[in-house]
């Protein structure tokens, strides 16, 4: 509909209108305002969180993620533990491609592609780590093997088999310039070993070899030198304890040790020469005098299995009856029973009794032969009845009051 502008010029004006007063609005204006730049900052604010919580919970899965890497590569270095290496790079590729995809398709589809970059990088070197810890290990095996070679030959006691294989190793296993060392100590080792050995099989045999080898033939160090020399002292000792048990056996029995035997002793240092001919000889009786010194060393001799052994020795091959032999032989397995020193106590007494004349004039016949009497009867008397007793007896013996007046010629 058109206006008529003139008519509208002459209508009269239009009444006043409600007016809202706005005094005092533009505070609620500025509040107002702070209020939405307050929401828009939490919104804004919480935006960036819910983004901040996708970072932390894609770093959370990819984090997790790289923990089934390490257990993807554990279970292909166990799969191709005894695959040759000749097409390592495929055959890794080949047996962890499949569990890395099954992995990935896991994740959430935003995190796919960063996870597949990952994963790329990591089998790859993962690959690579593989590859070197497998030739490493077939260098260690070959290494082991070739060690292992070298030490049989050495316990063996071979020298000569263990030069060839330490020979082997050269500039592979044993730097060229560490070569000599490593050849000296294997060398010295197996010369050890293989003179122990002997020891053990044919020891009167290789005693007497070790005594009349020359000590230049023999280029070892000084460790094996001192371990040889250390069993051959305590084969010695063992052989020595050995042969004195085996003879009085044979004494007791009343068999002969063939001359043979007794040589290959004197060769391997158990009797001395002398020893060996007087064994030969024929037996003859000793005076009363001489058994007496006999008597004094079996009470007065240090009881130790090594000492008792050499002086078994001595007993065995003197010239003496076999009776005698045997009897002071008894009595050294007696006297070994008593304590040394009680045995030294009461030898020392009689015969301070005999030099004093209480048993008659010293070097007289019949003084001689109470003293052996009383020698013979004393270890025996300590044995069943103790010092207490044998001190009252040995009190009994002393008549010194007594004066002896020597004829013999020898006392005058």
């Amino acid at each position: 509909m058109a206006i008529r502008i003139r008519e509208w010029g002459l209508l009269r004006n239009a009444a006043q209108q409600v007016q809202v007063p706005l005094h005092g609005l533009t505070d609620w204006e500025r509040s107002a305002e702070q209020t939405g730049q307050g929401l828009a900052a939490m919104v804004l604010s919480g935006n960036r969180m819910i983004q901040e919580k996708h970072k932390v919970e894609a770093a959370g899965e990819l984090a997790a993620f790289s923990e089934t890497l390490r257990m993807i590569e554990q279970e292909t270095r166990e799969e191709l533990h005894e695959h040759p290496a000749d097409d390592w790079e495929y055959a890794w590729q080949a047996a962890s491609a499949p569990r890395v995809a099954a992995a990935i398709a896991e994740l959430p589809p935003a995190l796919r592609e960063s996870a597949r970059n990952m994963a790329t990088a990591y089998t790859q070197e993962a690959g690579i780590r593989a590859w070197r810890d497998k030739e490493l290990e077939g260098i260690e095996r070959a290494r082991t093997q070739w060690q292992s070679r070298v030490d049989n030959a050495v316990q063996a006691g071979n020298d000569e088999q263990a030069r060839k294989w330490l020979e082997q190793g050269r500039g592979i296993f044993v730097p060229e310039a560490r070569m000599p060392e490593v050849e000296k100590t294997v060398v010295s080792r197996a010369g050890l070993n293989q003179w122990c050995k002997k020891l053990q099989q044919a020891p009167l045999q290789t005693l007497g070899d070790y005594l009349h080898a020359p000590r230049s033939a023999r280029k070892w160090r000084p460790e094996e030198e001192n371990a040889l020399k250390q069993e051959i002292d305590k084969a010695q000792k063992q052989a020595k304890i050995q042969l004195a048990d085996t003879l009085q056996m044979r004494l007791v029995q009343g068999i002969q040790t063939e001359p043979a035997e007794l040589k290959q002793a004197v060769r391997a240092g158990l009797i001395s020469p002398a020893q060996y001919d007087a064994a030969l000889s024929s037996p003859r009786e000793v005076t009363s005098r001489q058994y007496n010194c006999w008597l004094r060393r079996v009470a007065e001799h240090d009881a130790t299995p090594d000492a008792q052994s050499a002086f078994k020795l001595d007993v065995c091959m003197s010239p003496l009856p076999d009776s005698r032999r045997l009897e002071l032989l008894e009595r050294v397995d007696q006297a070994a029973l008593l304590r040394r020193e009680d045995r030294l106590s009461l030898s020392n007494k009689l015969w301070n009794l005999y030099h004093s004349g209480a048993f008659g004039c010293p070097g007289d016949e019949w003084a001689e032969k109470r003293l052996m009497h009383l020698q013979i009867s004393g270890l025996p008397m300590l044995a069943t009845e103790g010092n207490e007793a044998v001190a009252h007896w040995l009190e009994s013996l002393d008549r010194r009051d007594e004066q002896w007046i020597c004829f013999s010629p020898h006392n005058a």
